[in-house]
């Protein structure tokens, strides 16, 4: 497994994020989401915190991927006649880079000073009953894949062998770029629009949590 994630601080702006590095005046980059088509509609921009007495509110971003070699162990067991070993690899990895993405997620919280309590369930945690959401491009709230192109050009994702196709699409599966939310009343079927890569979480500013804002990458065996 292989990942690359950053914090960055963060501001809004109608419908627009901007990050920025520590107390950089100028945008590294925006990013622009849609919002719900319906009076008081919803957009992942609201959730952002405006600024307070000189803090920021932030935003992790994050890549990860995992199952290198999958593609290639796969097409040599579908052309020896095993299938159901060749879809077996395909799914094993799948699934392990979505728990990758779940625990870096959860790893991140912890990071931010929102841990996830103690007594959570497994199946709290397979349903996101905790304290933040995680949103990629693609998702409903977020359906514009073009927005890869801000968070490859933020974390440079090809330090750890994921790049992008002219179509917006990961190169090296399976793979996931999430954002998620550190607001505890963010549900997914809230932002729903019209319509999933890195990794947004926002926090309170003035919670005197300090964020190490270095990009940090992990090549876990």
């Amino acid at each position: 497994m292989r990942t690359v994630c950053q914090f960055f601080e963060a501001e809004r702006d109608g419908n627009a994020i901007h990050l920025f590095a520590p107390g950089g005046g100028s945008p590294l980059h925006s990013f622009t989401f849609p919002r719900q088509p319906k009076p008081d509609g919803l957009c992942l921009s609201d959730y952002v915190l405006d600024p307070h007495e000189g803090a920021r509110d932030h935003i992790a971003l994050f890549v990860v991927t995992a199952g290198e070699g999958v593609r290639r162990h796969s097409a040599q067991a579908k052309e020896s006649g095993e299938f159901l070993l060749a879809h077996a690899l395909q799914a094993i990895a799948v699934e392990t880079a979505e728990a990758a993405a779940e625990w870096l997620h959860r790893t991140l919280r912890e990071d931010w000073g929102f841990p996830d309590p103690p007594d959570l369930t497994m199946q709290q945690r397979f349903t996101a009953h905790y304290h933040g959401k995680r949103y990629s491009p693609g998702f409903p709230a977020c359906p514009n894949l073009d927005d890869q192109q801000g968070i490859w050009k933020l974390l440079r994702p090809e330090e750890i062998g994921v790049s992008l196709t002219e179509n917006m699409m990961m190169t090296r599966k399976p793979a996931s770029a999430p954002w998620s939310f550190i607001i505890p009343t963010v549900r997914s079927s809230q932002l729903r629009t019209t319509a999933r890569n890195a990794f947004v979480l926002w926090s309170a500013p003035g919670t005197g949590h300090r964020l190490d804002s270095r990009k940090i990458r992990l090549f876990l065996a």
